[in-house]
């Protein structure tokens, strides 16, 4: 929860400003004692700055990751009543799609979106992709102020005596005291896939995953960007899952492959409650390769969800030669 603090240099409109780490604050190391922290950008800029952009780099390998930011919440601002917070059993939560192998690791940092001194109680929970729930960790820890804490899964796994390799999902969930009015959205999740020194980064913020309004509801569409040639491809992560601990429900949903704008092919597939799936482009549209040279390989993959809108979506670009991958979550079309 300590912080320090430098100045910026002013920003000119249309200007954009790189700033490292380790040269705004060359004692970050010894500060941070070689662990996780958080970077907080404070300024009157909110309807100014639209993202702000974090990368990491690794100097050895000549890598680099990048993902965008979150505006810190406002301090009661998002948030549930008590009587809300009931109906939804796991309160705000995090899934993310989690791998444990040779080639790749998943590690998660929780850290607060409001400077808020009242703790928090973390639960994690790992489902495995047949969606049995492979462990359970509550509490986990505890969380107050401006604290951070890196969650990593592979030894979460050993702890557990759970073998790799090991794929599915992993959820965070945290919960204040149930006698509190106002229940807040404010602890967000930056997930972290590192292959061999190479990182993937994505944020997330938590919500209360696939509400009870949810369901049922058949007009929810997400789509990303898509990439299948001879260097890249393209692996889709889809988790099905819920606020709740007694989750039964089979998802059926529609994925359409579509190039230029014009729709190319259409596959119906079904996953169960809490399960994940893990597949490459070539494996769900075998001719994807052929079908996307038209637009040197580029193509876009929309789900529909059939029957409620319960699926989490990652899409893993991968270097086919170095197995360096960049991730990225789906949006709303």
């Amino acid at each position: 929860g300590e912080e320090k603090c430098a100045p910026l240099p002013a920003l000119r409109p249309f200007s954009v400003q790189k700033v490292f780490v380790r040269e705004l604050f060359p004692e970050a190391d010894a500060f941070l004692k070689s662990g996780p922290g958080q970077i907080v950008v404070k300024g009157i800029f909110r309807m100014l700055l639209r993202r702000i952009a974090y990368g990491v780099e690794n100097k050895k390998l000549g890598t680099f990751s990048l993902d965008h930011c979150y505006y810190n919440a406002v301090l009661g601002g998002s948030f549930l009543l008590a009587q809300q917070r009931e109906r939804i059993a796991k309160g705000w939560s995090n899934p993310f799609f989690v791998i444990e192998n040779e080639g790749m690791s998943t590690s998660a940092m929780v850290f607060h979106s409001v400077e808020e001194k009242e703790e928090k109680h973390i639960d994690v929970l790992l489902y495995d992709a047949e969606g049995r729930l492979a462990a359970s960790f509550s509490p986990f820890a505890r969380l107050g102020g401006n604290q951070t804490k890196m969650i990593r899964i592979r030894e979460l796994l050993k702890e557990k005596n759970i073998a790799t390799p090991f794929i599915g999902h992993a959820e965070i969930l945290y919960h204040k005291d149930a006698l509190v009015l106002r229940y807040p959205k404010d602890l967000d999740l930056y997930v972290e896939y590192n292959s061999g020194g190479r990182l993937a980064n994505i944020i997330f913020g938590a919500g209360a995953w696939n509400p009870p309004q949810a369901v049922n509801n058949r007009s929810y569409r997400s789509g990303c960007r898509v990439v299948c040639d001879d260097v890249h491809t393209t692996h889709l992560a889809i988790s099905n899952c819920s606020y709740d601990y007694d989750y039964r429900l089979n998802v059926d949903f529609k994925l359409n492959l579509l190039v230029g704008g014009q729709m190319l092919e259409s596959k119906v597939m079904s996953i169960g409650p809490n399960a994940t799936i893990f597949k490459s482009i070539e494996e769900i549209f075998p001719n994807a390769k052929k079908q996307l040279e038209t637009e040197n390989g580029i193509g876009l993959v929309t789900t529909t969800d059939i029957n409620c809108t319960c699926l989490t979506h990652l899409f893993f670009t991968e270097d086919r030669r170095s197995k360096a991958v960049s991730v990225e979550h789906s949006l709303d079309v």
